[in-house]
């Protein structure tokens, strides 16, 4: 361990309160490389639904120098799995990509990634077991995740992203093939007998609303066709959504911006974003399962208008997030490597830790297994019939 003198903090404060960390937060997320997924417009939201139902509690660790500045913040919650005591990034399963919020001037070595965890670990509200740090990519915005230096493993997905430019019908011939538009054109024309389409992007909380109304009960319908567990039909899915998606919609405060295409006034398809800086990641998306709209593809034509939206409007970069799915590599041909942390800090910690290294070992061999993928998919579809 460095001395205390050759680190770029001189002291860690531990808030179970996340509000009292806001100063420190507002500061970090105006200038650190990261995410939409680390903003407080994401964050607390998400932790007052769906982190309240999973057990999580706040454990937001700050980083400040000698002066009181701070230089880093690591936006984590404290939960519950099993016996053990597990900090994890707040967000979970909605977060696609997670990161530290670093002060760009600040270099954090490995030394200094260790000790801001022991001091987090020394001044959690309750023992902490092990740190389950996951789904982070190798870097953001030019910049490096100094928890990479940390022991690492290979993520069980991947993320999938791309570069925008101004010229949209450019990106467009640049990115997509030419059969691939073909087909799409037809597509469009025999949706387009079926009324007039229009695409949207919601600009007042009652079209937020009903573009989510038809969000939650497209997904309900596709997974409960897929024998999946149709999570967002729970009252915590929907607080969070429509927290996320109407707060702040008026001045662009919003966590999430709604697209929708609709179809003769009826909403086909749907997307929910989150748009931080230059970068818009793609989070959710869904529709309309009746058979006429979806052999034409509603979901793929929502995608191709609002990357030609999302072009005109100077965004940069754009990502589908993480998971395994065709149509996220006809758009997106950059992949976004990630990795995990396992950290354990009690010996309970390493039994957590050997538990969850089996776990997203499976889950990888799995996931890279398009036979094994696919059987598992197949499966869930025939026990869905069957039920």
């Amino acid at each position: 361990m460095a001395r205390a003198a050759t680190l770029p903090f001189a002291r860690v404060e531990v808030y179970n309160d996340p509000r009292a960390a806001l100063d420190a937060w507002t500061e970090l997320e105006a200038i650190a490389p990261i995410t939409g997924y680390q903003t407080r417009r994401f964050l607390l939201p998400w932790l007052d639904t769906l982190g309240e139902r999973r057990g999580f509690s706040a454990m937001i660790s700050v980083a400040r120098d000698a002066a009181g500045r701070p230089v880093a913040l690591l936006p984590l919650g404290l939960a519950r799995r099993g016996p053990f005591r597990v900090a994890l990034f707040l967000g979970d399963r909605q977060s696609n990509f997670n990161l530290p919020l670093v002060r760009p001037d600040i270099h954090f070595d490995r030394a200094a990634c260790e000790a801001l965890l022991k001091e987090t670990a020394r001044q959690a509200p309750q023992r902490l077991d092990l740190f389950l740090l996951l789904n982070q990519p190798l870097a953001w915005a030019g910049s490096t995740n100094p928890l990479a230096l940390l022991p690492r493993r290979e993520s069980p997905s991947f993320g999938y992203a791309t570069t925008l430019s101004r010229d949209a019908q450019a990106f467009m011939a640049t990115k997509i093939s030419k059969g691939t538009r073909r087909r799409l054109r037809k597509k469009e024309q025999r949706l387009a007998g079926l009324g007039t389409i229009t695409y949207e992007r919601a600009a007042t909380p009652e079209r937020a609303g009903a573009i989510l109304e038809a969000f939650l009960k497209q997904k309900k319908s596709r997974f409960s066709r897929a024998g999946l567990d149709p999570e967002f039909a729970r009252p915590q899915m929907r607080a969070f959504l429509d927290r996320a998606a109407t707060r702040g919609l008026a001045d662009g405060r919003a966590a999430f911006e709604l697209h929708a295409l609709c179809v003769g006034g009826k909403i086909a398809a749907t997307y929910g974003a989150i748009h931080h800086r230059g970068s818009l990641h793609a989070m959710f998306n869904s529709f309309d399962q009746q058979r006429e709209i979806a052999r034409c593809s509603p979901g793929d034509l929502l995608l191709h208008r609002m990357l030609e939206n999302s072009c005109g409007r100077g965004i940069t970069s754009f990502d589908l997030g993480i998971g395994e799915a065709r149509y996220k590599a006809s758009v997106c041909e950059e992949i976004v490597p990630l990795f995990d942390c396992i950290i354990p800090v009690t010996p309970l910690g390493y039994a957590a830790g050997l538990l969850a290294g089996f776990r997203l070992a499976a889950k990888r061999r799995i996931k890279r297994s398009p036979f094994i993928w696919s059987l598992i998919q197949k499966s869930r579809a025939l026990a869905a019939r069957l039920g």
